[in-house]
């Protein structure tokens, strides 16, 4: 499946496939608990739902054993032979993105096509990622400065799981690139480091052990604030959830 390193290999013979995922979890339930009156707040302002508002105001009130057995069921550990949500009826139509992906199953894609097709696909890295959906003019979405939740799928559009490619008039990059706005967050190649950003200094390493990956674009699970084509957000690489998916680079003959 053209995994690269150690952590890679363990995780395709299903050694600690629930660990990464888990603590994922803890670290976003720390911040709920450091931030409970803000999560209302965020709810005022419109940034997430009175759904998800109830569900991070329960998580932050679990006790920590009622939080693991939480996580237990969530993430059973074990070799993962299928991708999360692939046979849920909200999110298996062949039209929409694939999702529920981790970091190692989108590398494998990518080494899968590239067998495929006769040509070297890949993951973008975080920066290609932001020039494709910004575009020649640098917006700040793919389809302009000013958003506009009638052409991508957000928060504010209340569809509440993904759509089809390319069903929002309008919501293209001038260059034509659809949904870079919106529907999913996607997966990178980069590890996440601090910026300036800089392709030799380790975060474009094949497999890093521990390292966390970036994921770039706003889901339909989030606000605008976090769809801008500049927002940077990072997670482990097992990591699988509803609105992650990825999409993919063609390296140019020569240019790796």
């Amino acid at each position: 499946m053209g995994h690269r390193g150690g952590t890679a290999r363990a995780w395709r013979r299903g050694e600690g496939t629930a660990e990464g995922q888990r603590q994922q979890q803890r670290e976003v339930r720390k911040s709920f608990q450091e931030h409970f009156d803000g999560i209302r707040e965020l709810y005022q302002r419109g940034h997430i739902t009175s759904k998800q508002a109830e569900e991070w105001e329960a998580i932050a009130r679990m006790s920590d054993d009622d939080f693991e057995a939480w996580l237990d069921g969530l993430y059973p550990a074990g070799r993962q032979t299928q991708l999360a949500w692939w046979n849920a009826d909200t999110y298996k139509n062949p039209a929409q993105p694939v999702v529920g992906i981790c970091w190692f199953e989108a590398q494998a894609y990518c080494a899968w096509l590239s067998a495929q097709a006769g040509q070297a696909f890949r993951l973008p890295t975080e920066v290609e990622w932001e020039a494709a959906a910004r575009g020649l003019a640098g917006h700040r979405y793919a389809f302009g400065d000013d958003f506009d939740p009638a052409r991508c799928n957000t928060l504010e559009t209340h569809i509440r799981h993904t759509t089809p490619l390319g069903v929002f008039p309008g919501g293209e990059t001038p260059e034509g690139l659809v949904d870079m706005t919106g529907n999913t967050r996607d997966w990178t190649s980069s590890r996440y480091m601090s910026y300036p950003y800089n392709a030799a200094d380790g975060r474009e390493a094949p497999v890093t052990p521990g390292a966390c990956r970036v994921v770039r674009g706003g889901s339909w699970y989030d606000c605008q604030d976090f769809a801008r084509a500049a927002y940077r957000c990072y997670v482990v690489s097992d990591f699988r959830v509803n609105y992650l998916g990825l999409r993919v680079a063609q390296s140019s003959p020569g240019l790796g």
